[in-house]
């Protein structure tokens, strides 16, 4: 523990104010620590060898060798998967139809079997995991193989979902993470093999979807299974899986609501031109109630580890909307003057616009100020209430003029981003509030700029400005990162 001294610190300085040992075992255990490295550090305050404070959640340094073991191991387990898969595919024909199930089930056995040896009796977690995620892999081939020994017809959607739903008490009973990722980007994938006929992906600005229903089931598999246990073993980096999926889907279910059943066919054509701008004010909404479920993280000490998922993603649908409509060209396919998105809202988009409006006001009101968060609390109140008027005048006054807005929304919510880090103290949100900031600097000298100036002009300046953008932005990151040290 001698390496680590800011541990024992914060452990220091957080009793000090008042936190339980509870409270401080949860901060650090999603921070990487482990409940021995913990403990150890608690001796060492309860002997005072404490020397330096430090009042941030100090992260565990990275394990670059047990990196590197993973990844061996992972790539080992591969090279074995397939090497086994070749040479039973090699005598298939000569192997009888029992043989080959119990062949089958003996392979996944004694891979799941040497995984959990390796891992839970040797002691060698990372080359355990590697060989049972690889049996999750088999798992999927394992299926098809047995409906081709007993010809059974199924959909692809169905092989996808069983192989899925399979996987998942595996990660119940052993918290692998890896494996409910591969479990919910098959549930994504199998969202569109269930209801698609035949989506033209290059289409979507003039959404000639052919899908013919929404699909509720998957709505209810993330919402009742996914997200649950996403919680219980605080995959991080899974939940901004279920959160991408959740907003894909909210959008086709939006778009098929608004344009099916002959809706659009029985008012006009002009009336589908109503469609885009309304999901542009979905997508905007979802951001925000993203966004506020993010903060709102903040008051449970158990799921801020669960926080930056929501906040990041919640940032880049609102910043890739913004985005997207700045454009001149984009911005035409969404808006007409003569059509509002008010026309093309059913009555199950509407509780959809309802429901995200109450989630972010819902996170606003129980994120309370206090007074470390004073500025937080108002700064963010300030940025979703102006995104749902935003969103609102979109649904009911469409107008040209919203081009201009989203030129000049993009910088505010860069800048809000970097404000957001420096509060917060958040490094990273600096970092990606900065770079998407000079990214747009960027790019809007390249699409006006080319129009306006000469071309040796133009050149000139794009180096100055180029030049320019690093020097400032890697200046400015270095000195609001030192401030919030």
């Amino acid at each position: 523990m001698n390496n680590f001294p800011e541990l024992s610190s914060y452990i220091k300085i957080s009793s000090s104010q008042g936190d339980s040992r509870e409270q401080i075992e949860a901060s650090l255990k999603g921070k990487g620590w482990s409940s021995e490295e913990i403990n150890q550090a608690f001796e060492q305050v309860s002997a005072g060898a404490v020397m330096r404070l430090t009042v941030p959640v100090p992260a565990k340094p990275r394990d670059r060798k047990g990196q590197l073991v993973t990844t061996v191991a992972v790539l080992g387990s591969l090279l074995l998967g397939l090497g086994i898969i070749l040479m039973i595919a090699s005598n298939w024909q000569d192997i009888g139809r029992w043989t080959k199930v119990v062949l089958i089930f003996s392979i996944l056995m004694s891979v799941y079997g040497a995984g959990y040896f390796m891992e839970y009796k040797r002691g060698y977690p990372r080359i355990g995991r590697a060989l049972i995620f690889l049996g999750t892999l088999m798992l999927g081939a394992a299926i098809v193989l047995i409906q081709q020994i007993f010809n059974i017809m199924t959909e692809s959607g169905s092989t996808l979902l069983w192989w899925a739903f399979l996987i998942l008490p595996i990660v119940y009973g052993l918290e692998l993470k890896s494996s409910l990722a591969l479990a919910t980007v098959l549930v994504f994938i199998w969202q569109f093999l269930r209801t698609n006929t035949g989506m033209d992906l290059f289409d979507v600005l003039d959404f000639n979807f052919r899908m013919q229903s929404v699909n509720y089931w998957y709505l209810l598999i993330v919402g009742a299974i996914l997200v649950p246990l996403t919680y219980r073993i605080k995959a991080t980096r899974v939940q901004p899986l279920n959160l991408v999926g959740l907003g894909i889907w909210l959008l086709i279910a939006c778009s098929l609501w608004a344009g099916g059943r002959g809706r659009v066919n029985l008012l006009g054509y002009d009336y589908e031109r109503a469609i885009p701008s309304l999901l542009a004010a979905v997508a905007l909404l979802y951001g925000v109630a993203l966004f506020s479920l993010g903060r709102m993280h903040q008051l449970w000490d158990r799921w801020k580890s669960m926080e930056s998922g929501y906040t990041v993603l919640g940032f880049f649908s609102v910043f890739f909307t913004s985005f997207l409509l700045s454009f001149q060209e984009i911005g035409d396919e969404f808006f007409t003057g003569k059509y509002s998105a008010f026309e093309a809202v059913t009555w199950q988009s509407g509780i959809a616009l309802v429901l995200l409006v109450s989630i972010s006001l819902v996170s606003m009101w129980r994120y309370r100020e206090t007074e470390t968060t004073r500025e937080q609390y108002l700064g963010g109140n300030v940025a979703v209430l102006s995104l749902m008027a935003l969103a609102s005048a979109i649904i009911f006054f469409p107008s040209d003029i919203y081009v201009i807005f989203f030129n000049v929304l993009v910088f505010v919510e860069s800048l809000g981003m970097i404000w957001l880090g420096h509060e917060a103290k958040r490094g990273e949100y600096i970092n990606l509030g900065l770079s998407l900031f000079l990214l747009m600097i960027l790019v809007k000298y390249f699409q006006w700029g080319y129009e306006l100036f000469d071309r040796s002009l133009f050149f000139i300046g794009g180096g100055l400005v180029l030049m320019a953008v690093s020097y400032f932005g890697e200046r400015q990151r270095r000195r609001l990162i030192g401030q919030i040290k």
